[in-house]
């Protein structure tokens, strides 16, 4: 029913008309506030096809609208959180525009100055001024403005600034202490602490890292291969399972952990992943928005197949990263027990002292760490992991041990596990590439090798990306990689 204003105006104005005027407004608002947020949408062709670049801003004006002549370097970087190459730092894509007389630039400055620097709902004032990347329709990135990254060159005439993935928003989400006395874990739960950052992260888990790097997948890279031995019930025999049956999300046993110590170890949502990349030795990242990878951090078993760098390799530069180290000492955080791998000095001899030679010897510490032990036993309870039988209903305790295939150590808590990994990989010292290759083909989830024997069959390094920067408009990337292992 449509009511004439005028008469809504009058002073005898019933409810209905007071109620239709304050609907109006509302709309008039909402109306203003959908002119306020603009888009700059254009196609590019590149040799890939086309690069769709969308650029969300929040600006007043009815005259101001962002609209470069052209694009200059459109580059996405993906990287190392820590020096323990654990997890993924968020993505960067850095996006530079023709700008002759400075006009654009003026626009996004001032699109800035018109919202806070700081609101409750992040995603409502990230999205204000954001940015969506697109292959062939596909999204390869997104992600907010960082507005301090926003220059300008008067030489080149370019306008260039930085966008961060939505990623870093789990450094500002805070872990609960005290933690959930609950059992959960495995990829259900990396999933579910992604989905924060990806709230469209759907639960579809592969092993295959030619279906996880193909266009349009959605979910969870996995290839690890530690092996759980459960505590048989009653009537049951003891049995062991596998990290990766989860790639089977219609699996019957799924293997979890007692998240509590995990999270009071943690001050945020990024410190918790990357601790639980820790207890579990793998790599946790983000390739891309919606597909996150989960892979084993130590061993062959992760890079059974890498790829060949020469025929994409225009240059390299090598250099020794990480010295080795004569052994390496594991504490578990909740008890201060120690275990030593290799040769470990201390001052006066103690377990706990002081290394005589820092330099020398590495600490590392774990936080899950052992399998024995209940809920409410003090000394190094609860135990770690479980298997969630659905098939009976029941949960099982991992009190024999986890199984590495490839460590010669047989049944054994994942403390000592982690520790005679670091000690293997760290007794020798690590070569680290710096490379320029052509195209953009490249991902953080693959391992890689170079042939510096031109052509002589030999035993290549097998090397693992820790920073690749991909600029899809000169098809080029240029890579850093540390050598993890010889195939």
């Amino acid at each position: 029913m449509w009511i004439n204003l005028r008469e809504a105006e009058s002073d005898d104005a019933s409810d209905e008309n007071f109620y239709l005027q304050l609907l109006l407004q509302l709309q008039l608002l909402l109306r203003l506030e959908e002119d306020m947020n603009k888009v700059f949408q254009r196609d590019y062709h590149i040799k890939l096809g086309i690069l769709t670049v969308k650029i969300f801003y929040y600006d007043t004006s009815i005259h101001n609208y962002f609209n470069p002549p052209s694009i200059g370097d459109v580059i996405v970087e993906t990287g190392y959180e820590d020096d323990d190459q654990l997890t993924f730092y968020p993505n960067i894509l850095t996006l530079s525009f023709l700008d002759h007389v400075k006009i654009n630039y003026n626009i996004l400055k001032n699109s800035f100055n018109q919202t806070p620097n700081h609101n409750a709902q992040n995603y409502d004032y990230l999205n204000k001024h954001s940015v969506q990347l697109f292959l062939n329709g596909n999204g390869i990135f997104s992600g907010y403005i960082d507005k301090e990254s926003l220059d300008y060159d008067s030489d080149s005439r370019y306008l260039k600034f930085e966008v961060i993935d939505y990623m870093v928003l789990m450094r500002n989400l805070t872990c609960p202490h005290p933690g959930p006395p609950d059992w959960a874990g495995s990829v259900n739960d990396i999933w579910y602490q992604y989905r924060q950052a990806y709230p469209g992260l759907s639960y579809t888990v592969t092993n295959n890292l030619a279906a996880f790097r193909s266009p349009g997948f959605n979910g969870i890279y996995l290839k690890h291969n530690w092996e759980f031995n459960g505590e048989g019930n009653i009537g049951n025999p003891d049995f062991n399972r596998s990290f990766d049956i989860d790639i089977d999300p219609t699996g019957y046993d799924n293997i979890n952990w007692f998240r509590k110590y995990l999270f009071e170890a943690s001050s945020t949502m990024a410190e918790y992943m990357r601790r639980t990349a820790h207890e579990i030795g793998a790599v946790i990242g983000v390739e891309a928005p919606n597909k996150i990878f989960i892979v084993k951090r130590f061993s062959s078993f992760a890079f059974t197949e890498p790829e060949l760098l020469n025929p994409k390799l225009i240059s390299y530069k090598k250099f020794t990263h990480l010295k080795n180290i004569l052994g390496v000492r594991t504490k578990l955080l909740r008890t201060g027990w120690y275990i030593s791998h290799g040769e470990v000095h201390t001052v006066g001899g103690a377990v706990g002292a002081a290394f005589d030679d820092t330099s020398l010897y590495l600490d590392i510490e774990v936080v899950q760490g052992r399998c024995t032990g209940g809920i409410n036993e003090g000394d190094n309870g609860p135990g770690s992991y479980r298997i969630y039988s659905r098939t009976y209903g029941v949960a099982n305790d991992v009190l024999n041990g986890v199984y590495d295939p490839e460590l010669n150590i047989g049944y054994d808590i994942p403390q000592r596990i982690i520790g005679e990994w670091t000690y293997r990989t760290r007794r020798f010292v690590h070569d680290r590439f710096e490379t320029k290759c052509t195209g953009v083909d490249f991902s953080p989830a693959q391992f890689y090798t170079i042939n510096e024997n031109n052509g002589v069959p030999s035993a290549p390094l097998v090397l693992r990306p820790i920073v690749i920067r991909k600029n899809y408009t000169k098809h080029s990337t240029e890579l850093m990689l540390l050598e993890v292992g010889q195939i």
